[in-house]
C-alpha cells in the first residue's frame, strides 16, 4: 500500500526551517548528549518515518473505511483544537490534514504535547491495522543507528524499535536512550545531578591550585596560546597568531596587535577602533607572513619545525589571558609570573600522572592516532598527525591532562559510590552517563580548541568533521564557572533525560552492537527500515569517535569488556578511505552488503528511509549502484534542510545544507529490471524534472540541494529499469546522471529565467545567459555562427563584448562564466576567416579575473572615474552583480556577503540568475564553487 512519504507532496520547506532551526537548541535536545556526527534532526526524522508508517489518502488502494477510520481520527483532533469545523470526510481533505499534523508534530515544543503523541500514536496503531490487518507494533530498524535520532522517534511513536552499530560511542548512546520508564528516569538524573556536583567538588579541591586567581583578585578564565614555527627565511621564532580578534560584538570589541622584537614580543589590547584597523592574524589561509621580515610560507612548509618542537618548552606560547573581576566585568590582559608559575607547576604534576595506570590501560591516553600510508603525513579527516600530534594523550597541554586525569579517578570513585537504592540496570546508566559528562568535558579542553570571536565562547573539539591542527588554540577554566567548567558542560546530560521523561512510550527497544552486514534478525520481520548511512568519504567517524573512546574506556571497561577492549572497529566501517585501503568499489560492495541484510529483514510491502548527502557525483552514482545490487527501487526523493546556516562547517564553503530522503522499495522476489525504450524514459524523465524543479523554487531549495533532488527523477528510472539509448544501447549509471544533469540545467534554467523574467534582464545579462544555455546544450561549444547570431539578437556590438576564449580548429569554447559589461569594454574581438581571434591579455583564466577585486578587473579599468562612481547597484548589470555577489564570497566571507546582498534592490531575481548560471558554469570550476557559495547565503 503506497505510504504518505510516497505521495506527490510533502511539506519540505516547513521541515526545512524546523529541522535547521533544531540546531540551535540546546538543553533537552539528544544533540546535547554526547557528540556523533551528521546526528540526524528529531523534526526531519520524525516527520519521515512518520509519513513512511501513515497510508496516503489519495491512493485508490485505500478503502473507503480505512480512509474514514484515520480521517475521523485526524479531523476530531483538528476540531477539539476549534480550527475545522463540519468539514465533508473525503481523500484530499484527508490528506491535505495529515501533511499538517506531521508539520505540526515537527515542532519541537509539540512533540511532548500529550494531544499531539496521543493522536500521532492512534494514527500509527490504526495504520498498523490498515497497512497489516493486525494490532501488533509496527517494528522499525537502523543498522546505522549513531546518534540515536531514529531510535528516540521511533519509541515516541509507540514503534518496537531494532537498532545498532558497530562502533561503541552510538551503542553507548543509544543503550541509555532505550530507558523508557519514566520512574526508572527520574532516579538516574536525581542520582547524576548528585554525583555531578560531589564531582565539581573534589576537582576544585584537588585541582584548585592551577587555577588561583592573579594578584589583582580577578579570576582567570581562559588562556590563549599561540603554536611557534621558525621563519625559513630570517630564522626567528614567530607566533602563528590565526586572529586577533578578541571580542567581536556590537557591544564588545577588542582586538590585539604583536608587538616588539623577536626577541621579545607581545600583544597589545585595543577597544576603540575600526574594523579596517584590525591587522590580520600571523597566518591567513594556510599562509604565514613572518612579522619580522615580512616573508611569506606556508604553513606545510614548517610542519617538520612545528613537530619537531612538540612537548617541549619551545613548542607553544602563552599570548593572554581573558579574566573576570569582582564585578563580572570580562577584559583581556598579557601574561604576567603568576601565569608561568601556575604552568609550570601543571607540567611538574603532568609528568607524574602520564606514569600512572588504571588497570591495563595508562591513565594518560597513549594509544596511536591512525598509521598514514607510505609517502603520506595525514589520513582522511586526521591532518593533526603531520605536525607532531601522534598519539590521543597529545590532544591535551599539560594542565589539561592534570585535570582529565584526576577526573578519571574521581569519577571511578563516584561510580563505586551509587546509592544502593538504584537497580543494576540504573546503576549502569547512571556510569554512562558520568562517562558521558566526560566527553563533553574533554570536548571542550582541548589544545585545539577555537576561540568564536564573535559568539565570544570556545569552540568544542568536534565542531567540524576533522582533527585539524589549530595555530591559535584556547584553554578554559574547567571550575571557573563558565564555558569549558565541569557543571556547565555537565548539566546539558541531565536535562535530556529529563525531557525523554515525557515523551517516551512503553514500546520496546532493543539495541545491539552488530555490523550492518550481520543483522541478528530474521526474514521479513521489519516493516520499516530508517537509516542514515555514512556518507561516502565525508566523516572518518571511527577514527574520529577514538577521541572519546580512549577515555570512556578508562572509565567503563570493566562494565563494558567486549565493547570498550581496544579503540573503534575500522574494519567494516562502511566509507571511502583510500588511507584504510578502501576504495569507490570497496564503498560500493559494503554498501551493497548492508543494504542487501536490510532486504533480507525487511517485509516485502515494507519501506527503507535512507537519508544521504553528498556534493560528489561519484558517491551518489556509488550509492545507486549499491541500491540497485542489493534489490532496491528508489521511489521518490525528498531534500530536508538539515544543517543550520552560519554554522562553522559552512563559513566560506559552500557546504551542504539539505540531506535527500530516499524512499525506497525492495523489489519483490523473482523481479528483473525491464528495459525501458528512450523515448519512454525520456518523457517521464522531463515530466517529473519540471514538477520538483518547481517544488524546489517553491519550497526555496536552490543550489546543489536542488540538483540532487531532482537527480531523484533518474534515480528512480535507473533502479527500476535498464534504460536504453536514442541508438538501442543501454546507458551506464555515469552516462545516464550526466544526462539528466543536462536536463536539469535546461529545464531549470526555463522554469526560472521564463520570458516574462527574462524581459527584466539587461542585454549583457541575457545574452551571457543564452551564450552559457547554447554551450551547455551540446558538447560545451559555440559556433562564430550562433555567437553572431545571440550577438544579433540582443543588439549587442562586439566591441561591447568582453570575452576571455580559446581558440580551436573550427570552433571556439568560451571559458564558462564571462566578464560582459558595455561600460567597461575591452575593446572589439575581430573576425578573421571565420574564427574569433583573440589578444593575448584575454587568454588569463576565468578565475584570474573575476576573483580580483570589482575596482581591479581590467574591463573595469576602461572606464572612467566619473563612470565607476555612477556605478550604484540598482545600475549594475544583473551579471556584473554575480560576479561581484562571487568575489566577496570567496575574498571576503560569507558575512560580507550578506551584507552585499542586503543592498540589493532585486534579490529574487538575481538569485534566479545565479541558480541558471550555477547550473550552467562547468563544474569544479572556482566560479561554479563561488556561485554555489553565493546560493547557499542568499
Amino acid at each position: 500500500m503506497r505510504r504518505l512519504i510516497e505521495s506527490t507532496n510533502f511539506p519540505l520547506r516547513v521541515l526545512s526551517e524546523l529541522s535547521a532551526a533544531e540546531k540551535m537548541r540546546r538543553e533537552g535536545h539528544i544533540q546535547t548528549f554526547h557528540i556523533w556526527w551528521a546526528r540526524r534532526p528529531l523534526a526531519s526524522t520524525r516527520a519521515t518515518l512518520l509519513a513512511c508508517i501513515l497510508p496516503d489518502p489519495l491512493a485508490q488502494e485505500l478503502s473507503e473505511n480505512n480512509l474514514e477510520l484515520i480521517g475521523t481520527t485526524i479531523l476530531a483532533h483538528y476540531r477539539s483544537l476549534k480550527s475545522e469545523k463540519g468539514d465533508e470526510l473525503n481523500r484530499k481533505l484527508v490528506h491535505q490534514h495529515l501533511l499538517r499534523f506531521i508539520e505540526e508534530f515537527s515542532v519541537y515544543e509539540n512533540s511532548v504535547d500529550p494531544r499531539f503523541l496521543a493522536v500521532a500514536r492512534k494514527l500509527v496503531q490504526q495504520s498498523k491495522e490498515i497497512v497489516h490487518g493486525d494490532e501488533s507494533n509496527w517494528r522499525v530498524m537502523d543498522s546505522f543507528v549513531g546518534g540515536g535520532s531514529l531510535q528516540v522517534e521511533s519509541n515516541r511513536l509507540g514503534c518496537e524499535t531494532f537498532v545498532g552499530d558497530l562502533n561503541p560511542v552510538p551503542v553507548l548512546i543509544n543503550t541509555i536512550l532505550a530507558i523508557h520508564d519514566p520512574e526508572s528516569l527520574t532516579n538516574i538524573n536525581t542520582e547524576l545531578l548528585r554525583l555531578i556536583s560531589s564531582t565539581e567538588d573534589q576537582l576544585k579541591e584537588q585541582c584548585g591550585d592551577l587555577f588561583l586567581r592573579d594578584g589583582e583578585g580577578h579570576r582567570p578564565l581562559a588562556w590563549f596560546h599561540s603554536m611557534l614555527a621558525s621563519c625559513p627565511s630570517c630564522e626567528e621564532e614567530v607566533p602563528l597568531l590565526k586572529s586577533m580578534w578578541f571580542f567581536k560584538k556590537a557591544n564588545k570589541r577588542l582586538h590585539a596587535r604583536l608587538t616588539g622584537t623577536p626577541e621579545s614580543y607581545w600583544l597589545e589590547f585595543e577597544t576603540n577602533f575600526n574594523d579596517e584597523d584590525v591587522p590580520q592574524g600571523v597566518v591567513v589561509d594556510g599562509v604565514m607572513t613572518c612579522p619580522w621580515c615580512q616573508s611569506e610560507h606556508r604553513v606545510s612548509e614548517l610542519a617538520d619545525d612545528i613537530s619537531a618542537r612538540k612537548n617541549s618548552e619551545k613548542e607553544s606560547r602563552l599570548m593572554a589571558v581573558m579574566y573576570e573581576d569582582a564585578f563580572e566585568n570580562r577584559s583581556v590582559r598579557s601574561p604576567v609570573e603568576h601565569d608561568h608559575t601556575l604552568l609550570n607547576l601543571a607540567q611538574q604534576r603532568a609528568m607524574v600522572l602520564e606514569s600512572e595506570s588504571i588497570g591495563q590501560f595508562s591513565l594518560i591516553p597513549d594509544e596511536p592516532l591512525p598509521v598514514p600510508n607510505e609517502g603520506k603525513t595525514t589520513t582522511l579527516g586526521m591532518g593533526v598527525m603531520a605536525y607532531g600530534i601522534t598519539n590521543w594523550g597529545s590532544f591535551f597541554t599539560p594542565r589539561q591532562k592534570v585535570v582529565h586525569g584526576t577526573l578519571v579517578k574521581i569519577l571511578r570513585t563516584q561510580m563505586e559510590s551509587i546509592s544502593d537504592s538504584l537497580s543494576d540496570k540504573e546503576n549502569e546508566a547512571v556510569r554512562i552517563l558520568l562517562a558521558f559528562c566526560m566527553s563533553r568535558f574533554v570536548d571542550k579542553n582541548a589544545n585545539v580548541c577555537l576561540w568564536n570571536s564573535q559568539a565570544i565562547n570556545i569552540e568544542h573539539v568536534m565542531s567540524q568533521n576533522h582533527l585539524n591542527p589549530v595555530w591559535s588554540y584556547v584553554e578554559g577554566n574547567p571550575i571557573g564557572g563558565w564555558t569549558a567548567d565541569w557543571r556547565t558542560v555537565s548539566k546539558y546530560i541531565p536535562a535530556v533525560i529529563e525531557r525523554r521523561i515525557a515523551a517516551s512510550s512503553p514500546a520496546p527497544v532493543h539495541v545491539h552492537h552488530w555490523s550492518a552486514f550481520d543483522v541478528p534478525l530474521d526474514e521479513d520481520s521489519i516493516d520499516i527500515g530508517h537509516i542514515d548511512p555514512p556518507y561516502y568519504d565525508s566523516v572518518p567517524y571511527a577514527d574520529l569517535s577514538d577521541f572519546f573512546i580512549v577515555w570512556l574506556k578508562r572509565l567503563l571497561h570493566s562494565s563494558f569488556p567486549a565493547l570498550l577492549s581496544s579503540l573503534s572497529p575500522k574494519e567494516d566501517e562502511c566509507i571511502k578511505n583510500e588511507d584504510r585501503g578502501k576504495s569507490d568499489e570497496d564503498y560500493e560492495a559494503m554498501m551493497a552488503r548492508a543494504l542487501a541484510e536490510i532486504n533480507r529483514v525487511l517485509r516485502s510491502d515494507g519501506v527503507l528511509c535512507l537519508v544521504f548527502a553528498s556534493k560528489s557525483w561519484a558517491a551518489w552514482e556509488t550509492l545507486v549502484s549499491s541500491l540497485i545490487r542489493s534489490n532496491f527501487v528508489i521511489e521518490t526523493m525528498w531534500p530536508i534542510q538539515t544543517e543550520k546556516r552560519g554554522r562553522l562547517r559552512s563559513y566560506n564553503s559552500a557546504a551542504l545544507n539539505a540531506s535527500q530522503h530516499l524512499i525506497c522499495r525492495p523489489r519483490r522476489a523473482g523481479e528483473t529490471r525491464e528495459r525501458k525504450d528512450f523515448s519512454e524514459h525520456q518523457a517521464t524523465l522531463m515530466s517529473t524534472l519540471d514538477q520538483r524543479i518547481l517544488a524546489c523554487i517553491e519550497q526555496n531549495i536552490h543550489g546543489i540541494d536542488a540538483v540532487a533532488s531532482c537527480m531523484g527523477a533518474a534515480f528512480h528510472l535507473a533502479t527500476k529499469y535498464e534504460l536504453l539509448k536514442e541508438n538501442g544501447g543501454i546507458y551506464s549509471l555515469e552516462e545516464y546522471f550526466s544526462h539528466t544533469l543536462g536536463m536539469i540545467a535546461q529545464r531549470t534554467v526555463a522554469n526560472l529565467l521564463p520570458l516574462e523574467v527574462m524581459n527584466q534582464l539587461d542585454n549583457v545579462s541575457r545574452f551571457m545567459i543564452e551564450v552559457l544555455m547554447t554551450m551547455s546544450s551540446g558538447e560545451g561549444s559555440l559556433t562564430v555562427e550562433a555567437y553572431q547570431t545571440l550577438l544579433n539578437d540582443h543588439d549587442i556590438e562586439e566591441e561591447l563584448i568582453v570575452q576571455y576564449i580559446d581558440q580551436t580548429d573550427e570552433e571556439v569554447r568560451l571559458n564558462h562564466g564571462v566578464i560582459a559589461d558595455p561600460m567597461y569594454a575591452h575593446g572589439p574581438l575581430p573576425i578573421q576567416d571565420g574564427q574569433l581571434s583573440f589578444r593575448t591579455e584575454m587568454q588569463a583564466t576565468l578565475f584570474g579575473d573575476w576573483s580580483k577585486a570589482p575596482e581591479q578587473r581590467t574591463w573595469q579599468q576602461q572606464a572612467t572615474q566619473d563612470e565607476h562612481d555612477e556605478r550604484t547597484p540598482s545600475t549594475r548589470s544583473v551579471f556584473e552583480t554575480m560576479l561581484s555577489a562571487a568575489w566577496t564570497y570567496s575574498h571576503a566571507g560569507t558575512t560580507q556577503l550578506k551584507r552585499f546582498i542586503q543592498t540589493l534592490d532585486r534579490p529574487k531575481l538575481i538569485r534566479a540568475y545565479v541558480q541558471a548560471a550555477f547550473l550552467l558554469v562547468e563544474e569544479e570550476t572556482p566560479l561554479h564553487k563561488a556561485l554555489e557559495g553565493v546560493l547557499q547565503t542568499f
